[in-house]
């Protein structure tokens, strides 16, 4: 199911029931008249807005009068034989709150704070981050220890300096460092659902201050010496490594002095059409004595869309303890257009990436 089908006329429906039995003004014509004659034509952000915006309307109440309303839709209605909402159909609600609710913060956190236990609330809190800052930061710190996990992962995916699909907050991505404080009271939840985030977050800040998450993350690997502890330093880490950034890399143990050479590196067939694979095979020895920790990874050089080069790293092998010798690694990679990419035709190169550089290509051809 692809997410923007949460946003159906099916919800438009019930959207309507919820709010006609706890706001007896609600207008249900102008509600109906407001909502967009064909959702299919709709990308998944445009049905949230357009949803909520015909909410809204239909409402025809203050924020503040509006509230209650809003937040008491998400709970169980006896009287409509509905249950409690939760996942995407919420962020209609979100949405609202997101958009109506900058001149009354506190009662907009409330909202935030109940909207978030139902599902997220991490679009809604961006404007807030831009318009009053460290008012935000400090409603934030309150909720460090809140019951709920997913109230404490709006504190850390909230904050996300480059959260997808969401607003930037340029402050932070200015200067992450009002944040840090919050991620280190965070970074020993019990909840993985909290740690992942943390970790994201930090892969976000690493994007535009690699060295202060390099530094940071130096600290945490002494400090945190439990697997989910060195897991978060890892996963925190992953896009440096991919950019082969020494300082992250030899952190995690893979030198770019490690004695290598690459004897043999194939890509086949030469040439393949969308939807085949193609296949990845290399003899890699290791040189020097003792033990060394080796990060194989490969990168596809694809043509783009507007005749750019596309440049994407993937994950092949991880050897924490290779002694010396010989290392062979085979692997098929489908190329197929998807979701999350598009290929198009004409020449691939691929690099074949050993503890961060660049050791070996290959090419193979994509036809229509």
């Amino acid at each position: 199911m692809d997410f923007k089908d949460h946003f159906d006329q099916a919800l438009c429906q019930e959207l309507g029931l919820r709010a006609a039995a706890l706001a007896p003004g609600f207008d249900a014509q102008r509600y109906q008249a407001a909502l967009p004659t064909e959702l299919q034509g709709l990308e998944m952000k445009a049905r949230v807005r357009a949803l909520a915006e015909a909410l809204w309307h239909g409402l025809g109440l203050s924020f503040d009068e509006a509230v209650p309303v809003l937040t008491g839709m998400l709970d169980a209605l006896p009287q409509t034989r509905l249950g409690r909402m939760s996942g995407f159909p919420v962020w209609v609600i979100a949405d609202i709150v997101e958009t109506r609710g900058l001149d009354d913060f506190e009662l907009a956190m409330q909202a935030i704070h109940k909207v978030t236990r139902h599902f997220t609330s991490e679009f809604a809190i961006r404007p807030y981050l831009v318009a009053c800052p460290q008012q935000t930061l400090a409603v934030l710190t309150g909720w460090l220890d809140d019951d709920s996990s997913d109230v404490r992962r709006l504190i850390s995916e909230g904050t996300r300096p480059r959260l997808p699909w969401a607003s930037r907050v340029p402050s932070l991505l200015l200067d992450p460092t009002p944040i840090l404080p919050l991620l280190e009271r965070l970074r020993d939840d019990p909840s993985l659902y909290v740690r992942r985030s943390v970790a994201n977050n930090l892969n976000d800040i690493s994007k535009d201050h690699p060295a202060l998450v390099v530094e940071l993350l130096s600290r945490w690997k002494a400090e945190l010496p439990s697997e989910q502890g060195q897991w978060m330093v890892r996963h925190a880490a992953r896009t440096l490594t991919r950019q082969g950034n020494a300082a992250a890399l030899e952190l995690l143990g893979y030198l770019r002095t490690t004695p290598v050479k690459v004897k043999r590196f194939e890509v086949s067939p030469p040439s393949i059409v969308a939807g085949q694979s193609i296949t990845l095979d290399c003899d890699i020895q290791v040189e020097g004595a003792g033990e060394h920790g080796l990060m194989v990874d490969y990168a596809i050089l694809a043509p783009g869309a507007r005749g750019q080069t596309n440049r994407r790293v993937f994950k092949w092998s991880k050897r924490k303890k290779q002694a010396q010798g010989s290392v062979r690694l085979q692997r098929e990679h489908g190329i197929a257009t998807n979701q999350v990419r598009s290929y198009y035709p004409g020449a691939h190169q691929i690099q074949l990436i050993v503890n961060g550089q660049v050791l070996a290509e290959g090419t193979f051809e994509l036809g229509t």
